[in-house]
This record gives structure tokens, C-alpha cells and sequence, in this order.
């Protein structure tokens, strides 16, 4: 049975126009040049990433937009640092990536998640 990682390369190769909002069926939306030129600069700015950053947003499985760009754009050595209340989605990021791309310190710690990670990570310098 293939991976998250085996289907998430698939994708990307298979992909023939990069930074195109990822959605199975294209809605009127998305023909807005704006909104077409965010999908693009947001697309460019993960693959150029060393770090992802995801602060208070758990990734629910309903959001395949997002959890679609993320598989195809986010650059394939960019570490995933998830600071939210709860823990849900570290499972929701390894439904797409692999365990060890994601650092989960930050994870489930309730309301200590965020003033956690600017204490120790925000001003980190690489």
C-alpha cells in the first residue's frame, strides 16, 4: 500500500501547471487573477521553505485545498513544526508527511502551545 510520501510525490510529478489552487473541480473563484497570483506566490514560498510553521490551525481531513498544496508544494526537506492547543493535527500532518519531517513539541500543549513556541522558537536564527 502506497504512503502519504509515495502518493504525495506522484502528485507532484504528475502536476502539469505548479501553483494552481489544488481542487478536483475548478469553481469560478479561481478564475480571479488575484486570488490565482496568491495561489502562485504561496506556492513558491513553500517550495523555497526550510520550515513550516502551522500556529492554531489543526488541519482537519476536510480541508483537502490545504492539505493538497501542502503534498505537492511544501519543499521535500522543509521541517513541519505544528503549535496548536490540541494534538489532532500531528495525525492530521501525518496523514501527508512522513513522522520525521514533523517536530511536535509544540503540539497539544493547550494554552501554553503558542508563548512555548516564541519563547524557545520565534526568534530562532538559522
Amino acid at each position: 500500500m502506497p504512503t502519504m510520501a509515495d502518493l504525495s510525490s506522484a502528485i507532484r510529478s504528475d502536476l502539469s501547471a505548479r501553483g494552481r489552487p489544488p481542487v478536483a473541480v475548478k469553481s469560478p473563484y479561481y478564475v480571479n487573477n488575484t486570488i490565482r497570483a496568491i495561489w502562485r506566490q504561496a506556492a513558491e514560498a513553500l517550495r523555497q521553505a526550510d520550515e513550516l510553521v502551522i500556529i492554531g490551525f489543526s488541519l482537519p481531513p476536510s480541508d483537502q485545498i490545504v492539505s493538497s498544496m501542502l503534498a505537492t508544494e511544501l519543499n521535500e526537506n522543509a521541517t513541519i513544526i505544528p503549535v496548536d492547543y490540541g494534538d489532532a493535527v500531528v495525525s492530521n500532518l501525518e496523514r501527508i508527511f512522513p513522522a520525521e519531517r514533523i517536530v511536535t513539541d509544540d503540539a497539544g500543549l493547550r494554552d501554553s502551545a503558542v508563548p512555548k513556541w516564541v519563547a524557545t522558537r520565534a526568534n530562532h536564527t538559522h
